[in-house]
């Protein structure tokens, strides 16, 4: 079942790309597999002063990082919109990773890492920090790997080392405004 969540369009709320080149996109982010170590829940966020729509992914010590993964079906074609954008508030407990990768997939095998079934990326690479643990992330996903073919491209993956995350503590990741560009 793919859940939908309310979403206010970029260009509503003054998002990262405003205007008739870009999409908002109107599904959720959902766990990969239904495991107790990952929990995503519709929220709201003040982002800039401004309250919107967000989904917060809370993650848990775990010895495998890829059955964690997070995923967003794409509803839109990222050969035409392939720069992909959102915001993110993240909350890190000590010894834990401040970073995760972001991929795109095109089938069912989805753990194979940047092969020609996936692209991906480092979060820190393409965000800026605008506050303390308060970002905005932009990835030209398709001048970052050119054998891919964008056209195939079925979701995103938010992939996080939770066998890092120190035992009892948790990583709190805020999601809003998941944008596409031309």
């Amino acid at each position: 079942m793919i859940w939908r969540v309310a979403v206010v369009l970029a260009a509503a709320t003054g998002g990262l790309f405003a205007g008739s080149d870009a999409v908002t996109s109107g599904l959720a982010w959902r766990p990969l597999q239904r495991i107790p170590s990952v929990q995503v829940e519709e929220t709201m966020m003040t982002f800039g002063g401004k309250e919107i729509p967000a989904q917060t992914i809370t993650l848990s010590h775990s010895g495998s990082s890829f059955s964690n993964a997070v995923v967003l079906p794409l509803d839109v074609s990222l050969q035409e919109y392939n720069v992909i954008s959102f915001r993110v508030k993240m909350k890190v407990p000590s010894g834990a990773p401040d970073n995760f990768s972001i991929s795109v997939f095109n089938e069912s095998s989805w753990y194979i890492t940047n092969g020609p079934a996936a692209a991906g990326t480092k979060f820190l690479e393409h965000a800026n920090e605008v506050a303390p643990g308060e970002y905005e992330f932009t990835w030209q996903a398709a001048a970052t790997f050119e054998k891919f073919d964008m056209a195939s491209a079925r979701f995103l993956a938010l992939i996080y080392l939770t066998q890092e995350i120190p035992e009892g503590e948790t990583v709190k990741i805020t999601v809003s405004e998941v944008t596409f560009q031309k």
